[in-house]
C-alpha cells in the first residue's frame, strides 16, 4: 500500500471513444516565438507535427487552438506554458495509453538556415554573458 498526500492525483476520467487533443508544456522560452507566428498568422492556428512515444514510426499532425495565459514552474522542465493542439485525423489515431511523451514542432515561420541552427547559442550567450567574465 502506499501513503497518499494532499494535492496527489488519484484518479482521471477519460472517454477514450471522443475526441483526442494534445497538452503540451512548452519552454517558455520559446512563447514569444509563437505568439510572434500567431500574430502575423492573423490569429490562424497553427500547424503542428508530433510524435509519440507509443508510436515513433508515425509523424501526425494538428493545429495549435489553445495557448495558456501563465507560466507554471515544473521541477523536471522548469518555466513552461500550457498549449493545447486539435489532432487531425483522429480515426487513424490507435492509442491505448494517456499521458505518454511526446515530440513535438509547432511550425511558426520560415526562418534563415543560420538563425534555426544558431539561435539556441545565442540564447545561451545573452542569458549567461556576465556569468562567464
Amino acid at each position: 500500500m502506499r501513503p497518499v498526500s494532499r494535492g496527489d492525483e488519484l484518479l482521471e476520467v477519460v472517454n477514450p471513444e471522443g475526441n483526442w487533443q494534445l497538452e503540451l508544456d512548452a519552454p517558455d522560452r520559446n512563447v514569444g516565438h509563437i505568439q510572434d507566428a500567431l500574430s502575423e498568422n492573423d490569429g490562424e492556428p497553427l500547424d503542428v507535427e508530433f510524435i509519440l512515444a507509443a508510436d515513433p514510426s508515425r509523424r501526425l499532425k494538428g493545429k495549435l487552438i489553445e495557448i495558456g495565459k501563465s507560466t507554471r514552474v515544473s521541477p523536471e522542465n522548469g518555466p513552461t506554458v500550457s498549449m493545447k493542439i486539435k489532432i487531425e485525423d483522429q480515426e487513424d489515431l490507435d492509442i491505448r495509453q494517456i499521458k505518454s511523451s511526446v515530440s513535438a514542432n509547432i511550425i511558426c515561420k520560415k526562418t534563415s538556415l543560420g538563425y534555426s541552427l544558431f539561435h539556441g547559442v545565442t540564447e545561451f550567450i545573452q542569458k549567461h554573458w556576465f556569468r562567464l567574465f
